[in-house]
């Protein structure tokens, strides 16, 4: 106890005090960068999907011909690749819902031997799913061009920087940076 300098306690106390305070401060700013980057990044993701949208309203209107012709051949398969591109696309969530149900029905019910397609159901669930994209289309094309350009320019430029923790992969640059060693070797006899 004699090596203990006199000024210990109180040097520990305001240590304690700064390392909270550094904590809490860390804390509001990664709180506050999430949220200025979410609201961003969900419309900026939503209007870069637009062609996307475009080419699977497409794909479902020549499905649905298929399926009102009687031509079933692949239908099904397609319908499933379709509902999960839907599943990977902003702000239309129940497309790959509807798009399930529509490949469902063109397999047929489990209870008839053999199964017989709903075609009925397949179109109506292909039509619910068309309404959905075209009213997100809709809007998509309702925007000013060089605003809806400007947004998603916006959230490019954040994604890695502001965004950087709520992006699902890191680019290849970040994991080689993160990977190499970042230690600070610091005098931590304060801690104890």
């Amino acid at each position: 106890m004699e090596q203990i300098p006199a000024s210990w306690l109180e040097t520990n106390k305001n240590f304690v005090a700064l390392t909270k305070a550094e904590d809490t401060a860390r804390l509001q700013y990664r709180r506050m960068a999430d949220s200025s980057y979410q609201s961003i990044g969900e419309v900026g993701k939503a209007l870069a999907s637009t062609d996307k949208l475009l080419e699977m309203r497409d794909k479902l209107g020549e499905l649905r011909q298929r399926i009102e012709a009687g031509t079933l051949d692949f239908v099904a398969a397609e319908l499933g690749v379709l509902a999960e591109e839907a599943d990977k696309l902003p702000r239309v969530d129940s497309v790959s819902y509807d798009i399930g149900k529509a490949k469902d029905a063109v397999i047929g019910d489990d209870s008839q031997e053999p199964k017989v397609p709903d075609t009925e159901l397949a179109v109506t669930q292909i039509d619910t799913a068309l309404q959905v994209i075209n009213a997100e289309i809709t809007w998509h094309q309702s925007l000013d061009p060089d605003i809806a350009a400007a947004v998603v320019a916006v959230e490019t430029s954040m994604r890695d920087t502001l965004g950087i923790r709520s992006q699902t992969r890191m680019t290849r640059e970040q994991a080689l940076f993160v990977a190499s060693c970042s230690s600070h070797h610091e005098d931590v006899s304060l801690n104890f």
